[in-house]
């Protein structure tokens, strides 16, 4: 078996703003994140995660809205592996990441009800 901690904070900050005929918002965060991982048997391992992204969302009185955002990681990677035979198996590694999302659609209300078509791509 294997036992695995996560622990990670992320932090930002955004603005609002009305915009003729509907609201825009943009905002911008960091985070980092460390998991470490024990095995039964000998081994560990741990990856520490530092981020940095944006994100901008707009939203037409219509109920028209845009939304996306984009992410920056470098990860920072350890391991120290048991090999069966006994011997040992150690690395580090350091990669970077890039992500991003975008979605729109549509937002229906009446009263008591919400219906948000929407179509996404995320990569």
């Amino acid at each position: 078996g294997f036992e695995q901690t996560l622990t990670g904070m992320t932090v930002g900050i955004d603005s609002r703003n009305d915009i003729p005929e509907g609201i825009a918002t943009l905002g911008a965060f960091m985070g980092y994140s460390h998991s470490h991982i024990g095995f039964d048997r000998g081994g560990h391992g741990s990856v520490g995660s530092y981020s940095l992204g944006g994100y901008a969302s707009w939203e037409h009185e219509s109920g028209f809205y845009l939304d996306g955002i984009v992410k920056l990681n470098r990860f920072e990677s350890n391991v120290a592996g048991k090999m069966s035979s006994g011997g040992a198996a150690n690395g580090s590694y350091r990669s970077n990441g890039l992500g991003g999302h975008i979605e729109t659609g549509m937002r229906f209300t009446d009263g008591n009800w919400n219906l948000t078509p929407y179509a996404s791509l995320t990569g």
